[in-house]
């Protein structure tokens, strides 16, 4: 087992939704969280919104716990 943390960068549309499923897994473990942290929102807001690779975003895990996200900005 490893042990730390794990940063990743997040450049692309498709990442983040590879991301979805446990973003808003997170998400929902932080509640009352607001919706514009949401997936469906904030990917929604980057497609429209950000120029193609300019994308900025990290995943953050634990690699104590089998790597679970446990942050993302």
């Amino acid at each position: 087992m490893s042990v730390g943390i794990e940063v990743t960068a997040v450049r692309d549309l498709g990442a983040l939704d590879e991301l979805r499923k446990e973003w808003a897994t997170l998400h929902w473990d932080a509640a009352p969280g607001s919706p514009f942290e949401h997936p469906a929102w904030a990917e929604t807001w980057a497609k429209y919104y950000v120029p193609e690779g300019d994308l900025e975003c990290v995943a953050v895990r634990d690699r104590a716990l089998d790597c679970p996200l446990i942050g993302f900005a």
